[in-house]
């Protein structure tokens, strides 16, 4: 009986988890050319700037990138094409 209320708590919680709206991440700290992609094409990013889950951004050689969406930080330490 135990057992089925841990699953039964644990499916509950991954539903409860999916549903949840996803977070822009923001920029706390780049080094280098970083690049984000809008409607346009390759904006340059800045620190501060809001950037939506599912954006594409671009490190370019040499760059870095951290940034940070609710309790979690991401840094993208290697040149390359990323989807947030």
């Amino acid at each position: 009986m135990r057992g089925r209320t841990l699953v039964a708590a644990c499916v509950l919680m991954t539903l409860c988890l999916a549903t949840l709206p996803a977070q822009d991440a923001f920029v706390v700290y780049l080094e280098g050319v970083v690049e984000y992609r809008d409607g346009a094409g390759w904006v340059e990013s800045f620190v501060g700037d809001a950037i939506p889950a599912g954006t594409e951004i671009r490190v370019g050689d040499g760059g870095f990138l951290e940034v940070v969406a609710g309790d979690r930080t991401v840094r993208y330490t290697k040149s390359g094409t990323y989807r947030m």
